[in-house]
């Protein structure tokens, strides 16, 4: 009986192909409520450039195999290709030099029989506005004011309350790479005169974070002071009549 196994033609070749190449293993990391499927890239460059691609599920694993000739300096980076709307995060190791950016895992000094691993983590990015507001005038009432916002020309979301002592953020969605133009505006009362031009005509871009401040005057006590005097006038004109005709009366 031979003390050595005989292995097919097949599991030969797939060994020796193993032991000329480099490894690289990609995890998916994803919310599948913000994606169902990844795809991902490997680019590679070298005397013979490679590129390689395959479609990942939320949580999904592949394994990548490159032939590497002993004399190579390739260098390959694995890439996740996405919305613009959306934030990336690599994490990776292994027997070749790497580097981690938010443009991918990028291994160098690649030799046969090296591992490397690269973990694709895949939130939303957000997209914010934030509102103050501003209060000028003498002591008197800040009242709540409503708010709403659009964008486009497009509501967006729902009417938010703001004061002085608190403000008020819409979390917005949009990938459009040149951004979107959005407006602010407030339920303006009669105690107070509104400046929105701060939160007019604001060109805001996928992934940043915005605030604008309304600022509006107060005339509350203006005006009530002029109702006094009014008040005050109208009584001495009254008084005034009734003295003439009181004096037309008497002999």
């Amino acid at each position: 009986m031979s003390l050595f196994a005989v292995q097919p033609i097949e599991a030969v070749q797939t060994a020796e192909a193993k032991i000329n190449s480099a490894k690289f293993t990609v995890d998916a990391r994803v919310d599948p409520e913000i994606l169902a499927k990844l795809d991902v890239r490997l680019n590679c460059d070298s005397a013979a450039p490679i590129e390689q691609g395959v479609t990942l599920d939320f949580d999904g694993s592949h394994e990548f195999l490159v032939d590497v000739a002993e004399t190579s300096s390739a260098s390959c980076t694995l890439v996740a290709l996405l919305p613009i709307d959306q934030n990336v995060t690599y994490v990776g190791d292994g027997g070749s030099s790497i580097e981690l950016d938010d443009r991918g895992c990028h291994f160098k000094g690649i030799s046969a029989g090296h591992s490397n691993f690269c973990q694709i983590h895949v939130a939303k990015e957000v997209t914010r506005l934030t509102v103050y507001i501003k209060w000028i005038g003498a002591a008197g009432e800040e009242p709540n004011v409503n708010i709403r916002l659009e964008c486009n020309l497009e509501e967006q979301g729902r009417s938010l309350w703001i004061n002085s002592a608190s403000s008020q953020s819409w979390e917005l969605e949009g990938s459009d790479p040149s951004g979107f133009t959005c407006n602010v505006f407030e339920d303006v009362l009669d105690t107070f005169r509104a400046d929105q031009s701060d939160c007019r005509n604001l060109l805001i871009m996928p992934g940043t974070d915005e605030e604008c401040t309304l600022v509006n005057t107060k005339f509350v006590k203006r005006i009530e002071m002029l109702n006094r005097y009014g008040l005050g006038i109208m009584i001495l004109v009254m008084l005034m009549v009734g003295l003439l005709a009181i004096k037309r009366l008497l002999p």
